[in-house]
C-alpha cells in the first residue's frame, strides 16, 4: 500500500511571496484561489455580460519555511528542468526520492539533504534544505 505524500498540499497553488534570510531560511506563500460565479447573462446587455470583471478569492493561505538550505530555484513552468525523470511522491507538493540534483550534491560528499519541489500555476519551485519544511496552513 503506497501512502500518498502529504495530500492536504496537493491543490492548485498560486505563488504569493517569497522572503530570504541569508540563505538559513526560505519562506513560501501560497495561496489557492477560487473564482467566484458570475451573475445570470440572461436578459443582460451583452455588454454588460462581456466586461463583467473575474473575481478571485483566496481560499487557503499556507506558508513554507525552509530552514538549512543548500539550494534554491525558482524558475518558469515551461522551462526545463535538470531532468525529466525525477522520481518523488506528490503532485503539486513533492518530496524527491531521486533527483539529478540530489546526484549533483551526493557526488560532492553532501549527505542528508531532502529536495522538495512545489509546483504553482506559473512557476516551479526547488529547494534542497537538510531539514523537512515547516509548514503553517493559515
Amino acid at each position: 500500500m503506497e501512502i500518498e505524500f502529504c495530500p492536504e498540499l496537493q491543490i492548485d497553488w498560486s505563488l504569493k511571496s517569497i522572503s530570504f534570510n541569508a540563505f538559513q531560511s526560505i519562506n513560501v506563500t501560497l495561496v489557492s484561489m477560487e473564482q467566484q460565479e458570475k451573475p445570470d447573462p440572461a436578459h443582460r446587455h451583452g455588454k454588460d455580460v462581456m466586461s463583467w470583471p473575474d473575481f478571485y478569492v483566496e481560499k487557503t493561505k499556507t506558508e513554507f519555511i525552509f530552514n538549512k538550505c543548500n539550494y534554491f530555484n525558482i524558475r518558469d513552468d515551461l522551462s526545463p528542468g535538470l531532468s525529466e525523470s525525477d522520481e518523488g511522491q506528490g503532485k503539486t507538493f513533492l518530496r524527491l526520492l531521486r533527483s539529478e540534483l540530489l546526484t549533483l550534491n551526493q557526488n560532492r560528499a553532501i549527505e542528508g539533504l531532502f529536495h522538495y519541489r512545489i509546483i504553482t500555476d506559473n512557476e516551479i519551485i526547488d529547494v534542497l534544505c537538510f531539514e523537512a519544511p515547516v509548514i503553517i496552513r493559515k
